[in-house]
Order: structure tokens, then C-alpha cells, then sequence
């Protein structure tokens, strides 16, 4: 039988804390498989996008392939913007494992991302925790960058006044001191470390107002998603990427800093080599540094195996009968 994760029950069995510890060990294996590009299908009539992300990990046994949509109209009929099913296989046998919620695999592996990127490349006194956005990615993102870092304050931003409300009383409730900003510039200027976690087809920040040695978590999906400005691009000394070949894909304010010759794809660092000591990030005290992510397929196997091993270990799914 094919065991059932939805998102209540990969909420119920995950940890933040512990699943950064998982990811961080998981994603300097080396790995062995199959990693297409992952297809992308915009409908501009509904300004939807559907993404398919096909894997095969070799080392994992594991077959993977996700499946996202994204409906921008959907609030307005008091749908889900974003929805998805993810199926886990076994490689060598084809033998279904489980079907997860694709948006809880994506989130959870995109937040401890960032809380990693924030652990290897943000300043250690780091106090003061800056968050635009107040979606589901910004909520992960927040919760990964808590676990790394001791803050003292967070201040968040976003347009949507009832959004910005919520999103502040949710982190309050894990025992953050918060404030609302009424704009970016009050969420960007005093941040020592920075979440921008939009779906933004234009900047949402002024890096006018980064401080010296704030450290930006910016996610980003699709080429013509620009969230970060183009001064906060010139400002930062060191650019840090889940994965190069797919950022330069994918992530249109890096790729197009490129492109006009203000970042040098042979001066980016990654991730799961600072981790494992292959890279050395030579951060000075001033330092502004950009974590960029865009995810890939091997991020969803990690975090999708993760949430298959504590359902099965805290006996919380349902059998299916495909």
C-alpha cells in the first residue's frame, strides 16, 4: 500500500531544527542520477504556471517527480494559490512509496536552505532579522533563519496589511519579539540579516538601505522574477547559489546582473561546498552577501524522503491502494 503524507500530517512530523541537521549532512553526498531540467508551462490567460520536476537519485534508490501549480487569481476565489503532489518511488523496483503535498516538500527544503545559507554566511552577531513577504515560503524561511540564528527583534513587511498582521502573530506565537513595518525600507534598513521571499516580477527593496554586513535569503523561480533591486546586486561583495546552472536558468535579477556584466559567474560560491569545506567564504565584517535559490530536484528527494522516514517512524499517513 502507498502511504498518504498530506500537509497537516507533514506539518504534525517535521522539525525546522532537526531537518536543517538532515539537509545539511544529505546535501554534500555525492549523488548519482538522472537530473532533467524541470518543464515549465505558462498560461498567460489565467496567469498560471504548472512546473514538473522529474528525478532519478541513484544513491536514494529514489524516484521522484513533482508537480506544482501556481494560479495568482486563485485569493480572490478563496483558493490556494499554489498546489501540487509529489510521488516518491523506489528506483530499482517502480514500487510507489508514498504521495506528499508538493507545497510542504518545496517549502520545507527552501526554508532549511536559506536557514543554512544564513548559518555558513551570515555574521555570527547577527541580531536583527528583516522579512518581506508573508507567504508560505517567507513562514519557512523565517522559521529555518530562527533555527540558525539567536535574533532579538523581526520586523516584517508586506503590502497586504491583513497579510503582514497575520504573518507577525504567527511568528510571535514561537516567542519572537515583532514589528510591522508599514514599508520595505523599515523592514530592510536596521536588518542584519534580510528574508525576501516574494513572487515579485519587480524589486520589492531599496538596497539604499541595506546596512553594512546584512546578509540577504532571496528565493526566486522563474526568468522574469526580479525581487532584488539591481543596487542591492552591486552592493553585495559575495554571491552564494543552492546551484549555479540552475540559478542562471532560472533566476532572473541574478541572471540579468550577469548579463550587463555586474556579477561574474566564476566569482559565485555554493552552498554544499561551503558546507563541506570545498569553497571558503572570506566574509569581512562589513561584507553584504546574497544567498540566491532557486532549488532543484535532489533538494525535493532529500526533503521529501525526510518527511516519508518520520511519517512511517511516528506511524502518521494514510494507505492508499494505488
Amino acid at each position: 500500500m502507498t502511504k498518504f503524507i498530506n500537509y497537516q500530517t507533514s506539518e504534525s512530523v517535521s522539525d525546522m531544527a532537526e531537518f536543517l541537521g538532515y539537509l545539511e549532512k544529505e546535501i554534500v553526498r555525492k549523488t548519482e542520477g538522472i537530473l532533467p531540467m524541470r518543464q515549465v508551462i505558462t498560461i498567460e490567460e489565467s496567469r498560471s504556471v504548472w512546473l514538473s520536476m522529474p528525478v532519478v537519485d541513484f544513491t536514494r534508490d529514489t524516484f521522484l517527480v513533482k508537480l506544482v501549480s501556481e494560479y495568482k487569481g486563485n485569493p480572490k476565489k478563496s483558493l490556494p494559490k499554489a498546489t501540487g503532489l509529489t510521488m516518491l518511488s523506489k528506483a530499482s523496483t517502480g514500487e510507489v512509496l508514498a504521495v506528499l503535498d508538493s507545497n510542504y516538500v518545496t517549502a520545507l527544503r527552501t526554508g532549511a536552505m536559506a536557514g543554512l545559507g544564513t548559518k555558513y554566511a551570515s555574521r555570527e552577531d547577527s541580531r536583527k532579522l528583516g522579512v518581506i513577504g508573508s507567504g508560505l515560503e517567507a513562514d519557512f524561511l523565517t522559521k529555518a533563519t530562527i533555527a540558525s540564528r539567536n535574533f532579538e527583534s523581526i520586523t516584517v513587511f508586506s503590502p497586504n496589511p491583513e497579510h503582514r498582521r497575520s504573518f507577525a502573530e504567527k511568528i510571535r506565537k514561537m516567542g519572537q519579539k515583532v514589528s510591522e513595518a508599514s514599508d520595505s525600507n523599515q523592514a530592510v534598513q536596521d536588518a542584519d540579516v534580510l528574508i525576501v521571499a516574494t513572487d515579485s516580477e519587480v524589486p520589492v527593496l531599496d538596497g539604499q538601505h541595506l546596512k553594512k554586513g546584512c546578509h540577504i535569503s532571496s528565493i526566486g523561480t522563474l526568468p522574469n522574477r526580479r525581487e532584488l533591486d539591481r543596487t542591492t546586486i552591486e552592493r553585495a561583495n559575495h554571491v552564494i547559489l543552492d546551484r549555479t546552472e540552475y540559478v542562471m536558468k532560472e533566476a532572473g535579477d541574478i541572471m540579468s546582473a550577469v548579463d550587463d556584466g555586474i556579477l561574474r559567474i566564476e566569482d559565485f560560491l555554493e552552498l554544499d561546498g561551503l558546507i563541506s569545506g570545498r569553497s571558503k567564504l572570506e566574509r569581512r565584517d562589513g561584507d553584504i552577501t546574497i544567498f540566491k535559490s532557486v532549488g532543484y530536484a535532489t533538494l525535493d528527494v532529500i526533503s521529501a524522503r525526510y518527511l516519508y522516514e518520520k511519517a512511517i517512524e511516528k506511524n502518521e499517513f494514510t494507505e492508499i491502494d494505488l
